[in-house]
C-alpha cells in the first residue's frame, strides 16, 4: 500500500515535470515567435 503510495507519487511528479518543460518551451517558442515577428 505504501509502496504504491509512493510510486503513484513519483509517476505524478515525472508528469508534472514533463508538463513544465513542455510549457516552458512553448513559452520560449512563442517569445521566439514575437522576437521576430
Amino acid at each position: 500500500m505504501v509502496k504504491f503510495y509512493f510510486a503513484e507519487d513519483y509517476i505524478s511528479s515525472f508528469w508534472a515535470q514533463k508538463i513544465q518543460m513542455v510549457i516552458a518551451a512553448l513559452e520560449a517558442l512563442e517569445y521566439y515567435w514575437k522576437d521576430k515577428g
